[in-house]
């Protein structure tokens, strides 16, 4: 994973599964936030951590120096990927989460070809197109979007998080994947908060919460304008997350003056937050995809807490959330505050979405799922022997014409 390990759940949940099938695993990306305890004691996983120290002093550079940092960036992170892939042995098969794909994909191309280890993928989105949402030059996006759609065909196994990618994968880029949905694990969250209490919020409001990264692609001005409609309401929203626009909509939210209506911005521990979405009466999905192909994770947070979600309508959404059965869909602040008028005044009709919630996850595990989908693929898939001879083949050429 070349992004914070900690921050990457279903690339845990995908090692967890492994373990509890009598896999070892080696665990390779940035450490910037801790595993969980369950993954980071288990004597089978080993972490190999990447120094982030560069990122963290690129992130204060000025835009217009994007390409720099890019192109130092790439030739940093291939070079401590491809060291500790190189260290590794005896590994059956590694698998790569994209995004990002650049380089990972091609460092890892290159030493499944060294070392004859199959290269998997699991596609969760395409990188060329947050390239696009964040505005980086058309260039940049052209080369990215060919080099996703190039290195990756070269992949011996694909996942995916949707069947709107995998068709899209089928078609775009002629890879055949197999979906394996996100899912609640089996795990049952215990009370051990008020949450109310604690976030200081009156016992009779109803209770809301939407977790964002506070980035572009995540409209949360528009939740704002509607809290703001509903000011009137016994109502508190609750946004939790980090990121970078979290101090300009904190400064922007006491502008609102709200006259009943609270809203509160936190940062949670790791064991409050499962505790919050479970005492809440529902949740707000605000994920934007920028390629309307993969699904928000922090929805599948939600309906292991069997919590309702109004979720920001996108082509692929519908495959987590159907209306009028688990949660309702909008697409601006208008349809949004009706929508959750509709829930606070019709209680019955939001018992029974937790109900059809709590029906369905009895079904559809993690667990369950990704010993169906997910571990046939990654059993039976087999390197590409003639890919690595050939690789040795080159090399012995060049060497002997360079070298001798």
């Amino acid at each position: 994973v070349l992004g914070d390990l900690g921050r990457s759940p279903r690339m845990l949940n995908h090692s967890q599964s492994l373990l509890e099938s009598n896999a070892s695993v080696d665990l390779v990306g940035y450490l910037d936030n801790p595993i969980p305890d369950n993954l980071s004691q288990n004597p089978k996983l080993k972490v190999h951590s990447m120094s982030s120290f560069f990122l963290k002093f690129a992130r204060k550079l000025p835009r217009f120096l994007f390409i720099f940092y890019a192109v130092l960036r790439i030739i940093l992170e291939s070079l401590q990927l491809f060291w500790i892939l190189m260290k590794l042995r005896n590994k059956k098969f590694i698998l790569v989460q994209n995004p990002p794909c650049i380089p990972a994909f091609l460092v890892v191309f290159a030493v499944s070809c060294i070392k004859c280890v199959p290269f998997c993928i699991d596609w969760h989105n395409y990188g060329y197109t947050i390239l696009e949402v964040n505005k980086r030059p058309p260039v940049v996006c052209k080369l990215a979007y060919w080099f996703e759609k190039w290195i990756g065909k070269f992949g011996n196994a694909h996942l995916c998080v949707s069947e709107g990618m995998k068709q899209h994968l089928k078609l775009e880029m002629g890879i055949e994947a197999q979906v394996v949905y996100d899912r609640p694990k089996k795990s049952v969250i215990k009370k051990k908060y008020d949450m109310k209490q604690v976030l200081g919020i009156p016992k009779n409001y109803f209770l809301t919460v939407t977790s964002t990264s506070w980035t572009p692609d995540e409209n949360i001005g528009l939740v704002l304008e509607a809290v703001k409609e509903l000011q009137n309401y016994d109502l508190a929203l609750v946004i939790t997350g980090k990121g970078p626009l979290r101090e300009f909509y904190k400064e922007e939210i006491k502008k609102l003056n709200l006259e009943k209506a609270l809203i509160k911005v936190v940062w949670l521990e790791w064991d409050q937050y499962p505790q919050l979405l479970q005492q809440c009466d529902l949740g707000i999905c605000l994920h934007v995809s920028s390629s309307g192909l993969d699904l928000p994770m922090k929805v599948v947070d939600m309906q292991a807490a069997e919590l309702p979600a109004l979720a920001y309508d996108y082509p692929t959404i519908t495959e987590f959330i159907q209306p009028r059965v688990n949660g309702l869909l909008f697409k601006d602040s208008e349809q949004l505050a009706r929508a959750m008028v509709q829930v606070m005044k019709d209680k019955e009709e939001l018992l029974k979405y937790k109900q059809n919630i709590a029906d369905w996850k009895q079904k559809n595990t993690w667990e369950d799922h990704w010993t169906e989908k997910g571990l046939p693929v990654l059993r039976e898939v087999t390197p590409s022997i003639l890919r690595t001879v050939l690789f040795w083949v080159l090399v012995t050429a060049v060497t002997l014409k360079f070298f001798v």
